[in-house]
């Protein structure tokens, strides 16, 4: 295996940026700009009323982080938590215009500008290369929603540090972090020079791509490169979930550089069904399973919260860079599935993991951290994990989702050309390029989107909506009218004078679909964007803080259910309203759909009991289809988002 060796490589990266860089597609617009409404807000009010605005009170690190106080307490109060917070705080206070948390946001930045040295460095600790990362992110994204003149000077002063210093440690040297995520200074780094046009920032982004790991060239073949080989001592086999999800923006700020076709078709290679990473450990919600390092297809794999974040935050940039439509599929898919029931549904608790099949939640004391049998979760016991609560697994993903839904919020629209392109649906509302859109709709639980003009710009301009991959028969009216040649996993352009009133009707007709796969030949259940699960009848137990507890879930009946399938692609079964659409459809007691399929139940090879050893981890489903002569009964499945416990991939029998 080839060995990449940063340290010594950085110094061969010739000072002499290219005269100009690859345009972006699109434009992200500053937070803000987009708001949500209907549930997406109270999503976004959840965080707030829970994690998010009392995170400073509920962890210490976060609190009373090195970075606010200034003490030199070290470890996780000096490293990353603290400033992964306060990035998704800011994101969080702008897009709900909330003071309060505007002022607490003020209280980082304020921290920030302070702890500039004479030298150009910042923060509690020297040469703190990630963790100064997410400050740099913080800084940026202040910048774009107050215009504070002091940015861009504490932004030159620390990469004018920073170029002399990487020359003697490199971001490898520091930690396999810092070369694994240097792809998120890189962003900020070509940020600085589209603003001031100077060239000594377009020479430094070049410098730090030296010191970045290649992702492009990893996810085409990993064979190609250790991308570790000076950070650290991981196999390829074992490379972090959460780095696999960053390094996603990597390659396309590489491209931006470079301009090649590699860097073009990283985010492609990484995601291609038929690529290595995903046959390897693909989801059925085409995100990977890593439960810390990337594993397999087992059903009991996990993802990380962290993970997911950094997915959204990833697939924004690439949607900005590359203006792909489907990359707005994939990013619905992560929101929609995955982030809602990763998370207690009030998130007044995370879970470290999302696991597909997961009939129970424990916090067993029986567990020694990582020892679980059939887990690969480092340090993390498997079942505090998986319990929802304050506190599971590592303190890294309680600090860092609080940036998920603001950033999902924020991609929902982008700025192109002379206009606006709808990224991503949902309810909400955006004020960007001269218009004020009112977007009105229950999507993903529905397939028709609504949007008034409320303004728009006097001369001829462009609105640009992405149609899914997954429809069929797609419809988008303006005002009553179709409009010709919508093509899914396209973008629609409409160019024309808009005026006040104007209405764009779309329409995205879904189908419900089987997907088989995985080593067992499982089944899985899709309608459109959503995955569906059976939410697995259970009773909550609850422990410690009243208002944010650690809660445990335990099954309340047999889980060992099957499905009966015909071995074909499409399921004829439409999913159903469950009455009106909740204020939080992602509350397990207020679905808002509700799927029947034919069912019955199995014990074969020892499904619907947990895996041997274990007082956590659900068996394997049995390798499908197989004969039953059971009798068949309904069985009504949810969103996958509406659930907490679950069974997503099911054995299967075929229909006699």
């Amino acid at each position: 295996m080839r060995k990449m060796i940063i340290g010594i490589f950085s110094l061969s990266v010739s000072l002499t940026a290219s005269a100009a860089i690859q345009p972006e597609k699109m434009s992200v617009l500053p937070l803000g700009q987009v708001k949500a409404d209907g549930f997406l807000r109270r999503q976004l009010i959840n965080q707030r009323d829970g994690l998010t605005g009392h995170a400073e009170r509920i962890y210490r690190d976060i609190g009373e982080s090195d970075w606010l106080t200034g003490k030199k307490v070290g470890g996780e109060f000096g490293w990353e938590r603290g400033p992964y917070y306060a990035r998704g705080l800011l994101a969080l206070a702008y897009i709900l215009d909330d003071a309060e948390l505007k002022a607490k946001a003020k209280r980082w930045v304020e921290a920030y500008f302070a702890s500039q040295r004479a030298d150009g460095d910042i923060g509690p600790r020297n040469g703190n290369w990630w963790a100064n990362m997410l400050v740099l992110h913080f800084m940026r994204d202040w910048y774009e929603v107050t215009g504070d003149e002091r940015v861009i000077p504490f932004l030159e002063r620390y990469f004018r540090f920073q170029k002399a210093a990487l020359v003697k440690i490199p971001l490898g040297k520091e930690s396999r972090w810092a070369a694994s995520r240097g792809g998120d200074e890189l962003g900020v780094a070509l940020w600085l020079y589209e603003k001031t046009k100077n060239a000594e920032w377009l020479e430094f982004a070049e410098f730090v791509r030296g010191q970045t790991c290649d992702w492009a060239e990893w996810y085409a073949d990993p064979k190609k490169t250790d991308v570790y080989s000076s950070g650290g001592s991981w196999p390829s086999y074992q490379l972090h979930i959460v780095n696999i999800n960053q390094g996603l923006k990597s390659a396309a700020y590489f491209w931006r550089l470079t301009g090649s076709q590699l860097h073009r078709n990283g985010w492609k290679n990484a995601t291609d069904p038929k690529g290595w990473l995903m046959s390897q450990c693909g989801r059925v919600d085409g995100t990977f399973n890593g439960t810390e390092p990337i594993s397999n297809h087992e059903s009991t794999q996990g993802i990380e919260l962290c993970a997911q974040a950094e997915r959204i935050l990833s697939e924004q940039i690439l949607m900005s860079v590359f203006g792909d439509a489907e990359i707005g599929d994939d990013m619905e898919t992560v929101a929609y599935n995955l982030l809602p029931s990763t998370m207690h549904p009030e998130i007044r608790g995370t879970r470290y993991y999302h696991i597909l099949n997961q009939p129970m939640c424990v916090d067993d004391g029986r567990i020694n951290k990582g020892k679980e049998r059939g887990y690969n979760f480092n340090d993390n016991g498997a079942a505090e994990a998986m319990a929802p609560g304050p506190e599971a697994g590592f303190g890294c993903c309680r600090s860092n989702f609080h940036m998920a839904w603001p950033k999902f919020v924020q991609s929902m629209w982008m700025g192109r050309g002379d206009g606006l392109a709808a990224v991503a649906y949902g309810p909400c509302r955006v004020e960007a390029n001269g218009f004020t859109l009112v977007e009105k709709t229950s999507y993903p639980f529905a397939d028709r989107v609504d949007i008034v003009v409320k303004a728009a710009p006097s001369n001829s301009s462009t609105l640009s909506f992405r149609v899914p991959k997954w429809t069929e028969g797609a419809d988008i009216q303006v005002n009553g009218v179709s409009i010709n040649g919508t093509i899914p996993g396209c973008f629609t352009d409409i160019s024309r004078v808009w005026k006040k009133g104007d209405r764009v009707t779309l329409t995205f007709p879904a189908k419900t679909s089987v997907i088989y796969g995985g080593k067992p030949n499982y089944a899985a259940i899709r309608h459109g964007v959503l995955l569906y699960a059976w939410p697995v009848p259970s009773e909550w137990k609850y422990k410690g803080d009243k208002k944010f507890p650690k809660c445990e879930i335990y099954p309340t009946a047999p889980w060992n259910v099957a499905l009966l399938l015909d071995g074909k692609n499409d399921l004829e079964a439409t999913p159903v309203v469950n009455g009106s659409l909740a204020e939080n459809p992602f509350n397990p007691s207020t679905p808002p759909l509700k799927l029947k399929v034919r069912a019955f139940r199995t014990s074969e090879a020892g499904w619907g009991t947990l895996a041997e050893g274990s007082v956590v981890k659900a068996k394997e489903p049995p390798m499908s289809p197989f004969a039953t002569s059971t009798d068949a009964f309904d069985l009504e499945l949810v969103p996958l988002c509406s659930t907490q416990t679950r069974i997503t991939l099911f054995p299967w029998a075929k229909n006699k």
